[in-house]
């Protein structure tokens, strides 16, 4: 039995996936197994993908029809044998050392982090790492990795293959926003310790298409992973009474509020529209403290549960159009 299981979700990406697999098979760490899981991918992907299983045993590939992402992470899930779960995109790569840079056989944890590089044509864009934190705390640990973007993806962790499976946590298929952010939160509700490493072996990389589109995600569809990230924040918070987490967790509720209104804005929904989404958003709104927002957040925070709001809203509209 292996001691990690890889899960790589591949469609579309035959232009990269060799790429992938090469760095994985390259790792200083090789007690591992790689789930190759093809999304119904039209192109070459499949193909490529069987072609390294024959070159190595390690390499586990299943063919599914295409059902997204999220389903493809969970089949990966259900097939997988390793005490420990990683996932890889599949345009992705990972320096030689990735997999021992998590120091998993020298510290014992629920959860293994470390940090990544977003590249752009080769070249690096930035870093996120966890150079600056300074606590060693499972909640401290959490509050550095959300505001430094680093729990928000499934990527550049392992995670404990019996407390996902006892707990039936599983990529939400319902949404195809934050639904990377929700398994992670849905599974450090369970854990009670946590481990980072200062390795940044993850690569990132930034694709040309993804660069030139800007995708406007439906309001609806952002409102529910807004609220549902919420629902896991406050069941973290509830149970732990942590100030610090706490105001973290509310600052990114007003991001998410502030992002829901920019796609609106976007989309030119109507007022009625608007009317809605304040209301799904305005009890939690009028709750929550003002200790880590900004001055925008203040703002806007107090513009929505103000009886001006549709006139104020208005006026953000027009000016950000």
């Amino acid at each position: 039995m292996p001691k990690i299981s890889v899960i790589v979700p591949v469609y579309k990406a035959e232009k990269y996936v060799g790429e992938c697999i090469e760095s994985i098979l390259s790792q200083t760490y090789t007690d591992f197994e790689l789930l190759l899981v093809d999304d119904g991918s039209p192109d070459k992907s499949g193909e490529i993908c069987d072609y390294y299983a024959g070159k190595d045993p390690r390499i586990i590939v299943y063919h599914k029809e295409n059902g997204g992402v999220s389903s493809a992470r969970n089949y990966g899930i259900e097939h997988a044998v390793g005490e420990w779960i990683c996932f890889v995109d599949s345009d992705d790569t990972i320096l030689p050392t990735y997999l021992e840079n998590f120091e998993l056989d020298k510290v014992e944890a629920d959860l293994y982090m470390q940090g990544y590089v977003r590249t752009k044509k080769g070249k690096v864009i930035d870093r996120h790492n966890f150079a600056n934190c300074k606590g060693k705390g499972i909640l401290s640990i959490l509050a550095y990795s959300e505001e430094n973007n680093i729990i928000n993806s499934p990527c550049f962790k392992l995670f404990k293959r019996s407390i996902i499976t006892n707990n039936d946590i599983r990529f939400d298929t319902n949404t195809s926003y934050g639904e990377d952010h929700l398994f992670s939160l849905a599974y450090v509700f369970f854990i009670s310790c946590a481990h980072y490493s200062m390795g940044e072996g993850y690569r990132y990389r930034i694709c040309d298409e993804e660069s030139l589109t800007q995708r406007v995600v439906p309001y609806k569809e952002i409102t529910y992973y807004a609220l549902q990230a919420k629902k896991y924040h406050d069941n973290i918070c509830n149970a732990t009474h942590n100030n610090e987490y706490r105001s973290v967790a509310e600052a990114i509720f007003m991001t998410n509020y502030i992002r829901t209104l920019k796609y609106m804005a976007q989309a030119k929904c109507s007022f009625v529209d608007y009317k809605w989404v304040r209301d799904v958003f305005l009890p939690d709104m009028k709750i929550i403290s003002t200790n880590k927002l900004t001055l925008k957040q203040r703002l806007i925070r107090y513009v929505t549960i103000s009886p001006c709001f549709y006139v104020i809203i208005y006026v953000i509209i027009k000016t950000i159009q």
